[in-house]
C-alpha cells in the first residue's frame, strides 16, 4: 500500500531535519536540487550527494619529491594473469 501524502510530507521533513543537523543549509539545498532532478530524494541518496559534492573540493596532494625506486618501477602486471589459473606465479 502506498503512503498517504501526509506520511510522505512527514518523511520528507524528518529527512530534511536529519540532513540539516549534519550539514549546512546550502549543501542540503544543493543535494535536494540534484536529487529532484533524478527523482531520488531519500535520505541515503541525499546524504551521498552531499558527501560526493564535498569530496570534489579536496585539493590534490602536492608531492615535491618522488624516490628514484618509484619513478623507475615497472611492475610485472602479467603476473595478474596467473590469478585465473589459481594464483601461482611462474
Amino acid at each position: 500500500m502506498f503512503p498517504s501524502r501526509a506520511q510522505v510530507h512527514v518523511q520528507r521533513i524528518h529527512i530534511l531535519i536529519s540532513l540539516l543537523q549534519e550539514h549546512p543549509l546550502k549543501k542540503v539545498e544543493r543535494s535536494i536540487t540534484i536529487g529532484l532532478g533524478s527523482n531520488r530524494t531519500d535520505y541515503a541518496t541525499l546524504k551521498s550527494i552531499i558527501l560526493h559534492l564535498a569530496d570534489q573540493k579536496t585539493p590534490s596532494l602536492l608531492e615535491s619529491y618522488t624516490p628514484r625506486q618509484v619513478v623507475d618501477w615497472k611492475p610485472n602486471l602479467s603476473a595478474y594473469n596467473s590469478l585465473s589459473a589459481g594464483g601461482e606465479i611462474e
